[in-house]
């Protein structure tokens, strides 16, 4: 058996067939920061990095909700990002964002770069998600995975005394 085993790991490797495939995020979507905007909406941060493969250019991206349309809690209100980066809102809840590759090729985010300060404004209480889609200089797509931004929420602190930590390391 062991005998076998070793002819077919000789064969693959002759064949030039990877014996196991990683995947790799072609875009990685990080969430920096969350701001309160006001009593119904936060403000998500978030900072994109070109990971392509082949070599891509972002110079473009697009969140669609899931599902479509999105309902109130996951509409985006607000947008912004990079001063040359243009945005538009979706008639299905979501956005547009691009840099006009013509005037500002230089703004779009060659391979293994990072752009940060992109926002969306949204319900903090809604667990939203996105279809986020990425293009190239010609607005050929080339990447889409799905963003779910994490919770906005503040996080619940339990409150203890000096006496009761003092008990916990006794």
């Amino acid at each position: 058996m062991r005998y076998l085993l070793l002819v077919v790991l000789a064969v693959v490797s002759s064949l030039g067939l990877p014996a196991i495939a990683h995947a790799q995020s072609e875009v990685t979507i990080a969430q920096d920061s969350c701001v309160t905007v006001d009593a119904d909406h936060v403000r998500v941060y978030f900072t994109l990095t070109n990971n392509s493969s082949d070599y891509h250019n972002l110079c473009s991206f697009q969140f669609n909700p899931i599902p479509s349309p999105a309902s109130a809690e996951c509409t985006v209100i607000g947008f912004g990002g990079e001063p040359l980066w243009i945005g538009s809102p979706n008639p299905d809840g979501g956005i547009w964002f691009g840099v006009p590759p013509t005037e500002y090729p230089f703004a779009c985010i060659s391979h293994n770069e990072s752009r940060g300060g992109f926002y969306i404004t949204i319900d903090p209480s809604g667990d939203c998600c996105y279809e986020a889609t990425f293009t190239n200089r010609m607005y050929q797509t080339w990447w889409t995975t799905t963003w779910c931004p994490g919770s906005c929420t503040p996080t619940p602190v339990e409150i203890k005394t000096w006496g009761m930590i003092k008990t916990m390391y006794n």
